[in-house]
Parts: structure tokens; sequence; C-alpha cells
């Protein structure tokens, strides 16, 4: 399983809508890409109760590195990486793809 992690930091003063993140942006994205599936860390505390330094990660889930590297193709990056302006105003998120091992 391949994972794709959006992370929206907080940036200066950045604001982000969560509520539009998880009923309009992931679904989307879910479609566009054709993800086995998606879910959304809503960040709510640190251990020690410092503020967070991020808003929000996103999860996208592929079955393989193939399924992936299908979904990357416009028009759907485009259209999925142009959306973020409507949700997130702290510029670019930071994107990394991981490689799930499961016990």
């Amino acid at each position: 399983m391949i994972r794709v992690s959006i992370i929206y930091n907080k940036v200066g003063d950045s604001t982000f809508d969560y509520d539009y993140y998880v009923s309009s942006h992931m679904p989307m994205a879910g479609r566009e890409f054709n993800a086995a599936r998606w879910e959304v860390d809503n960040i709510v505390a640190t251990p020690d109760g410092s503020p967070s330094p991020i808003h929000c990660i996103g999860h996208i889930y592929f079955n393989s590195m193939e399924d992936l590297q299908k979904s990357m193709v416009e028009p759907s990056v485009g259209k999925v990486m142009g959306d973020i302006p409507n949700y997130y105003s702290g510029g670019p998120p930071v994107i990394l793809i991981s490689e799930i091992h499961e016990g």
C-alpha cells in the first residue's frame, strides 16, 4: 500500500477551512486520483499542550506505486492542486509518499 500524506503547516497567519477540505476537496481528490481510500487527521493537540505547528494532514492511499503514478496526470493534478487556495492560505503543502508496512 502507498500513502501520499499532505501536510498543511501553520505558516504565519495562515488559515485552513477544515469543513471544506473534508466535505469537498478530499472527496474530489479521491475521485480524480482513483484512490483506494482517503482519510484526514484534524490535529487537535500536542503531547505537551503547546500549539500544533500543523493545521491538518490529509492521506490518500493507493494499492501500488503504479496506481499512484497512473493517477498523477493532467488534468487531475491541476484540478486538485488548483483547489488548494479554496481552503488553505499557507502556500504549497508538504507532500510525502510512503510505502506502508502493517503488522
